[in-house]
């Protein structure tokens, strides 16, 4: 019943056929599930329903000319979204600061990078926070040639 619910429930959220509730259930009763990978969802025993933000497009790994300039974008669907581009160093991912150099719309959905040889093979996600919870997209590599 699980399965049918969720397999539903999915379908219904990819129409944008129903309203997302801005706060998140803790109710005993509540039923909760996932579509994909990266959205989860909560049913509670009043009817409402919580949806953690959804990437909706992945953004692609870039190949540029040094001294040129890339662009990563990501979609997303949720209520009330933020977003945080992240680079990986070291292993762990670390916002990047709003007005760092050579970079411009860390907290946006398009995030432009100034590509210089020694950014070559760094790797960015985005981080996207709403109402209702937080979700990472996929991993991207800047190719500086």
């Amino acid at each position: 019943m699980k399965k049918l619910l969720s397999a539903l429930l999915c379908l219904v959220l990819a129409a944008g056929l129903l309203p997302l509730a801005a706060a998140p259930s803790h109710a005993a009763n509540a039923v909760s599930g996932t579509c994909g990978d990266s959205v989860i969802w909560t049913l509670n025993e009043a009817g409402l329903l919580t949806v953690k933000p959804m990437v909706t497009t992945q953004p692609k790994s870039v190949t540029v000319s040094a001294g040129g300039t890339a662009t990563f974008v990501v979609g997303a669907a949720g209520m009330n979204q933020t977003y945080q581009w992240q680079q990986l160093v070291n292993g762990r991912w670390v916002g990047i600061p709003a007005g760092s150099d050579g970079y411009t719309g860390v907290t946006s959905h398009a995030m432009t990078v100034q590509a210089i040889p020694a950014r070559n093979g760094y790797q960015y996600r985005c981080w996207i926070v709403d109402d209702n919870g937080y979700t990472a997209s996929a991993t991207v590599t800047l190719t500086v040639r």
